[in-house]
């Protein structure tokens, strides 16, 4: 007996809870979050950088001497954290994350996590109307839009 393999039998189908509609909605939760947390540690010590850089009052960059530049960058950047170790530094650059953490994630997850859920909700519900009356196309760029702008609304910021 030979073994055939026509181009039907090859094909290869990925199931996961995502790819079979459950375990989609818990997916864009842990993926919204993610991109909060992410968020949070990737631009928030980097806005708070360039913050306290263009507070400072005092000369930062001085051309004469490269180590009194790094020493005031240092103080500018890290304040009463400068003379501490990585970790510490590190730390400093989280003033007051507590609350404004728990509210970007939250926020994030209710951006990212609820705008597609409204879109499978309105194109189960409104997508053939669209679809009537835009055309496929331009009927499913309207749903997105919509469903994009109840969140919008929703979000309040």
């Amino acid at each position: 007996m030979t073994n055939t393999t026509t181009k039907e039998d090859s094909s290869i189908t990925a199931t996961s809870p995502a790819a079979s509609g459950k375990g989609k909605s818990k997916a864009r939760i842990i993926g919204s979050a993610v991109a909060g947390v992410s968020e949070l540690a990737l631009f928030h010590p980097v806005d708070t950088i360039a913050k306290r850089l263009m507070s400072t009052e005092t000369q930062t960059i001085i051309l004469s001497s490269p180590a009194q530049t790094a020493s005031n960058l240092n103080t500018a950047i890290f304040r009463n954290a400068a003379s501490e170790g990585v970790i510490t530094k590190w730390g400093s650059l989280f003033p007051g994350v507590g609350f404004g953490a728990a509210y970007k994630i939250l926020q994030r997850v209710y951006k990212f996590g609820g705008q597609p859920v409204v879109l499978d909700r309105m194109t189960k519900k409104f997508g053939a109307d669209f679809d009537d009356r835009f055309g496929h196309k331009t009927g499913r760029t309207l749903l997105s839009a919509t469903s994009g702008s109840l969140i919008g609304i929703g979000e309040g910021k």
